[in-house]
């Protein structure tokens, strides 16, 4: 049988649970010790002994399977080894004991007789225990029953590795006190693990507890490390380079994929879990693979698993898998260089593992038809090498009644690796093989089981893999592409032979395939249109080569389906980034044109669904439902599955805030999918995940693909890499089964930041500096009081944190604001941008308590289930104005750096930034530190470059409106855009390289609005740190998701204040055109004051004479000869600067002995005879410049034709008409002529 769907007969469940309950143990009666906790002194002795007994009976019942007809022998042997601790709390005795200060009595009233009642509870933590130090780190399946007033019925556990935890591991919520409420699940033990108790929550009140059941899996090994073994790269065997090559311990890759393989030794290949590359290179451009001999030979191994960016890699080898070969392998375009001085391999403890899947929870397929409707289907994508892994296979075929192959039905998988020529109408035959395993064992498990499971066809065209011969004539890449028509007559006889193939008359598939994606993404990321050759991330395809953006082969695709696809198959246009506006609209456009062909067949618009933890929005995702669903019948979700936050990097502490977080966003999509699908007009016919486990998500592994991983830890799925339910599972299944979600909130620095507390109707107001906290709580209506709770070192582990800090108001002590009041809170401390703050907030009124956070009330206890704010930073932009020339210099002396702390990936860049802004731009200047500048890349973003993203309107939307932008600039000034309004018009920048760097300055257009101050805008800067032709990572000013490309709602946000910024200019010194000067006693003169030249912005402030009895000055620089002799005049600027000529008092005239001529606005000189040009209606305004420059000799301006040029007696020049006229200044005896032609 392909999978066995019944793993034990009616009789053999008997047999089970008969041993179950032989195995049961009781112990002495409990003692009170003087700690307060009740021991039972012999409660791990006798599990040990049940543990035997019930292997000796189980081994028993083996051999009795075939006598009671049932599959006995697989369940059994699989129990044998496991450990049943079990209490029906039936007799005089029992085998827990009681945790803390709480009266335990037996009493009628069980399940079926008698029940174990624990009262007066003084601590929540009183509880009914275990002892379970033997069993850290292994799975345990519990099942038990409470009773109680309580809101919760709990199993947790208490573990210690250095320091206490205490975590929920079940929590089950209580419907009725009078009604006993069952706690069950598979939980695993933390390492450390000391108890296992159950209890209310947060809670003190009476319970009864009753058939107890709890089974550790004790069977192997729970997959730890056992040693480590470490190897000079000169012991191992190098069994082959790919576009590689080694010289001692130096590997030069030379392409883009090279690789070079190393042989694991025979004697330890399948103990290897893990594998590290010691040494040095880029480890941002490496990768790491383990891989595994499936006997095609060592060209042909499969990949075990893959780490992309680092230079290690690990995976739980618990099925003892031999991994024959480890090898690194480069990412980047022209490949690297590592130093590898030696190898270390991670290795378990060789007790192979089985794995098996929790066959007692609801089917996932069945549980979302209740919500979406009935005949909606449930798939998941598999390849058909799964059909080898019969417990993936279970667990596939448990909970989903739809299935997509991974990979075998795209055309590669068909056409092959060479063209197989034959005389049919395509011309070459197609190999079906690999699919038709995948269909043969779903019509062979259907038959089987009376199940009616269906498949998906993916995908007939489609721009990436897809043969590049196939696009030439005679299948032969050196003969020249076909043209459009033969294109499209071979395109049709592929879907033909395809569609033949599957539902032919003598197909046994005929009735399997329900849906096919006809075409695959051919609408442009960067353009929203078909796409062209090369317009996102460097496609190039040979459908853009023959069709160049033409749509025809699109249509026609949709044509040719409709010609040979039964009618009852549905048609779907299939595209990912499906949520994006401005892509939603694109498609739709396509989807249009498609319909509208005549001949043309298209049902439904397949989204991708392949999504971030954080978006898109579910109002994004609504829209875009309904955008399809306007144009086209059905929408199908095709690919779901949600990449990691930001950051996450899979460790045990990260894992279950990341798992809880994602259940809740599934719980978000699959509620928003249940009531569109209610609507009349919107018909969402199939979900299907892509991929059965996290262990086999396409997102481990990195491309450039759309929506792909880029080898960052992920945990995408609904069910775990030992194909465990996650809490992604139960956010769609039993979302009761979560525990509180952990809103995440950020918080500006020095502003306010409202958030909403729905709960209580009620709005927490926080801010923070470097000195503390202020937080504001706003109540409208009626409270006694409210208490917030802060942990400032966020440690959410601790049961009894005395890093809280808890400050309790009464309403009576707030202010009273319209319909409620306000009351404020300030925490004292010190604190720091991108630091991570625990908190809560709880609303009493009378015995109503609404917290809104931590829903189970134990905030006083514990912060684990509080809130956590994030202390972001907040700009102010000061007023100045830049001179765009690549230079940190002038203006930018004045105005702060801010520095760019919130990193990613293993960046070795850093970076600070200075802005500026004015009524028309928004200047940027950032300074980055990268002593390794990389640029061969051919996308934009993997090389090294600063990013400003700018939201002027400051919406924070969940996608990019009209007026966001973002900019791109590398360091040799080639720039990149994104966004309606982001063009090459609005923006000017010059870069220079340092010798640690680089500089980019850039000025950039408002587009929707003036500069002012006070105006708040949308804003994020940052880096992009390249190394070996690949991005190695980030460092942004706000944002830590990532995804500013996509939405404004992670920008910062920045004020225009009105500091203004002035460049220092400077000033240069006044002077006199002369050093000396002559004036006639009694005579006066403004000549000083005309003559004196100031430095820009400077102004007189004074003026002097050394001696009043010669010469007298006023303040406006008017000089009185008094009588004859010598005296120095002295100007004094408001600056300081000064200046002096000399002034000599004589009894007779002073005439004019020298005279030139200039241009006043120009200062150049106009020469003797010197022809000048005017154009007509214009003027030029000549100064005169006379020596001595206080003679008293007359000036004189004449025009010796007026009708052509006049000259004013102040020296101004109008031409009149075109043509010639001499211009004469005289002063004394001295003159200067010129012509000037007017054009």
């Amino acid at each position: 049988m392909l999978f066995s769907k019944k793993w034990l007969s009616i009789s053999g469940l008997v047999l089970h649970n008969l041993l179950l309950r032989i195995s049961c143990f009781q112990t002495e009666k409990l003692d009170k010790q003087k700690d307060g906790r009740t021991n039972m002194n012999r409660n791990s002795k006798n599990v040990r002994r049940a543990r035997k007994t019930f292997l000796a009976m189980s081994l028993s019942a083996a051999m009795m399977g075939s006598v009671l007809g049932g599959v006995v022998a697989s369940p059994v042997e699989a129990l044998a080894a496991s450990t049943v601790i079990q209490e029906d709390f039936e007799g005089k005795n029992y085998g827990g004991y009681v945790r803390g200060d709480a009266k335990a009595d037996l009493i009628d009233g069980g399940r079926t007789g008698k029940a174990l009642k624990l009262s007066k509870r003084a601590e929540n933590w009183h509880t009914y225990s275990y002892d379970v130090k033997d069993y850290a780190g292994k799975k345990v399946e519990v099942e038990a029953y409470m009773k109680t007033s309580g809101k919760n019925a709990v199993v947790e556990c208490h573990s210690n590795d250095g320091k206490d935890h205490y975590d929920w591991l079940i929590n089950q919520e209580v419907s009725s006190a009078d009604k006993w409420t069952k706690i069950s699940g598979t939980v695993t033990l933390p390492e450390g693990a000391q108890e296992l108790y159950f209890s209310t929550g947060s809670g003190k009140e009476d319970y009864l507890l009753d058939d107890v059941k709890i089974i550790v899996d004790d069977s192997a090994s729970n997959g730890g490390v056992a040693e480590e073994k470490t190897y000079a790269i000169s012991d191992l065997e190098v069994f082959k380079c790919y576009d590689a090559e080694m010289e001692g311990n130096t590997i030069k890759i030379t392409k883009q994929y090279g690789e070079v393989r190393f042989a694991v030794p025979e004697e330890i290949a399948n103990r290897v879990e893990g594998v590290t590359f010691n040494g040095d290179g880029n480890y941002g451009s490496m990768a790491v693979k383990m891989l595994y001999d499936d006997t095609k030979g060592a060209d042909e191994t499969e990949l075990f698993e893959v780490a992309y960016g680092s230079n290690k890699v690990s995976k739980k080898n618990t099925g003892l898998t031999p991994i024959k070969y480890v090898s690194v392998m480069s990412l980047a375009e022209k490949g690297s260089t590592f130093t590898v001085d030696s190898i270390t391999l991670k290795l378990n403890d060789g007790k192979k593992k089985e794995l098996s899947i929790q066959k007692d929870i609801p089917d996932l397929y069945k549980e979302m038809e209740k919500g979406l409707g009935k005949g909606v289907r449930v798939g998941t994508c598999i390849p058909a090498s799964a059909l080898n892994d019969p417990v993936r296979m279970e667990l596939a075929t448990k909970h989903f009644n739809s299935f997509t192959c991974e990979n075998e039905m795209k055309p590669d998988s068909f056409l092959g690796a060479t063209p197989n020529k034959d005389d049919s109408e395509l011309g070459i035959k197609l190999d079906f093989s690999e699919a038709d395993k995948m269909a043969d064992a779903i019509l062979a498990y259907n038959k089987a089981n009376g199940t009616d499971y269906k498949m998906r066809g993916h995908v007939l065209v489609w721009h990436a893999q897809t043969k590049a011969w196939f696009f030439h004539e005679d299948f032969d890449t050196s003969k020249p592409l076909l043209s459009k028509e033969a294109m499209l007559k071979r395109m049709d006889s592929y879907i033909k032979a395809v569609m033949e193939h599957y539902y032919g008359a003598n197909s046994k598939y005929k009735d399997l395939i329900f849906a096919w994606d006809v075409v695959n993404e051919a609408v442009s990321d960067a353009t929203n249109k078909v796409r062209t050759q090369g317009d996102a991330a460097g496609v190039e395809t040979s459908w853009y080569s023959i069709f160049s953006g033409d749509d025809t082969f699109i249509r026609e695709a949709f044509k040719s389906a409709n010609k040979y696809a039964p009618a009852n198959v549905k048609l779907f246009y299939n595209d990912y980034n499906d949520t994006t506006p401005a892509k939603v609209k694109g498609i739709c456009s396509l989807l249009k044109a498609i319909k509208s062909t005549k001949g043309a067949r298209i049902d439904g618009m397949g989204m991708q669904g392949h999504y971030a933890i954080d978006s898109p929005s579910i109002a994004e995702l609504e829209n875009a439902i309904r955008a399809y669903s306007e144009v086209v019948g059905e929408v199908q979700i095709t690919e779901l599955d949600f990449k990691a936050s930001n950051g996450y990097t899979g460790s045990a502490e990260e894992q279950k805030t990341e798992y809880t977080k994602q259940g809740y966003r599934y719980k978000a999509i699959y509620e928003k999918l249940c009531e569109l699908n209610k609507e009349e007009g919107i018909n969402i016919t199939d979900v299907v995940f892509w991929g059965t486990d996290d262990g086999h998500s396409w997102l481990n592994d990195a491309n450039t693909v759309g929506g792909s991983g880029d080898g960052s830890a992920v945990c995408p799925l609904l069910f775990d890499r030992e194909y465990q339910a996650k809490p992604a599972y139960w956010g769609i299944v039993d979302p009761s089964k979560l525990e509180p979600f952990t809103n995440e909130v950020d918080v500006l620095e020095s502003v306010p930041s409202k958030i909403a507390f729905d709960a209580a109707n009620a709005t927490i107001i926080p801010s923070w500096s470097k000195n503390g906290l202020s937080v504001k709580v706003q109540v409208l209506g009626k409270a006694d009081s409210v208490t917030l709770y802060v942990d400032p070192t966020n440690d959410r582990n601790s049961e009894d944190n005395k890093a809280i800090k808890a400050i309790k108001k009464k309403s009576s002590e707030g202010k009273k604001i319209k319909g409620g009041f306000e009351v404020e809170f300030a925490v004292n401390g010190s604190f720091s941008v991108l630091q991570k703050v625990a908190f809560d907030v709880v609303v009493k009124n009378g015995s109503e308590v609404v917290s809104y956070n931590d829903l189970t009330n134990n905030q006083a206890n514990s912060s684990k289930f509080y809130a956590q704010m994030t202390l972001k930073p907040f700009m102010t932009i000061g007023k100045g104005k830049a001179t765009i020339d690549g230079k940190m210099d002038g203006i930018w002396g004045k105005v702060p750096a801010v520095p760019l702390e919130v990193k990613a990936g293993s960046i070795e860049a850093s970076a600070t930034a200075k802005l500026m802004w004015d009524k028309d731009n928004l200047y940027v200047l950032m300074n980055v530190k990268d002593p390794n500048l990389d640029k061969t890349s051919s996308a934009a973003h993997e090389q090294d470059s600063v990013e400003i993203f700018i939201d002027e309107d400051n919406m924070k939307t969940d996608s990019l409106d009209e007026n966001d932008k973002q900019y791109r600039i590398n360091y040799v000034n080639k720039q990149s855009f994104n966004g309606a309004s982001c063009t090459a018009d609005n923006i000017v920048s010059k870069t220079t390289v340092t010798k640690d760097g680089y500089i980019v300055e850039a000025a950039i257009k408002w587009t929707s609005m003036n500069g002012a101050p006070d105006k708040l805008i949308g804003l994020d800067l940052q880096i992009n740190d390249a190394k070996d032709g690949g991005r190695i990572g980030t460092a942004n000013w706000y944002d830590a998701s990532g995804s500013g490309w996509s939405k404004s709602a992670v920008f910062g946000t920045a004020k225009l204040s009105d500091t203004v910024y002035r460049e220092e200019v400077k000033i240069a010194n006044p002077k006199f055109t002369a050093k000396s000067t002559k004036i006639q006693k009694g005579k006066t003169s403004s000549a000083l004051a005309s003559d004196l030249t100031l430095g820009k912005g400077d102004a007189v402030k004074s003026w002097k004479s050394s001696k009043k009895s010669i010469v007298t000055v006023d303040k406006k620089g008017k000089i009185k000869a008094k009588k004859v002799g010598k005296a120095t005049i002295t100007v004094t600027t408001k600056k300081g600067k000064k200046a002096s000529i000399t002034v000599n008092v004589v009894k007779g005239a002073v005439t004019t002995k020298k005279l030139t001529l200039k241009n006043k606005a120009t200062n150049k000189l106009i020469a003797n005879k010197r022809v000048v040009f005017i154009k007509k209606g214009k003027s030029i305004q000549l100064k005169p410049v006379v020596s001595p420059i206080t003679s008293a000799s007359k000036l004189s301006f004449k025009s010796s034709k007026k009708s052509v040029a006049i000259v004013t007696s102040k020296g101004k020049v109008i031409g009149k008409k075109a043509g010639k006229a001499t211009i004469t200044v005289t002063s004394g005896k001295k003159k200067v002529t010129f012509i000037v032609k007017v054009k």
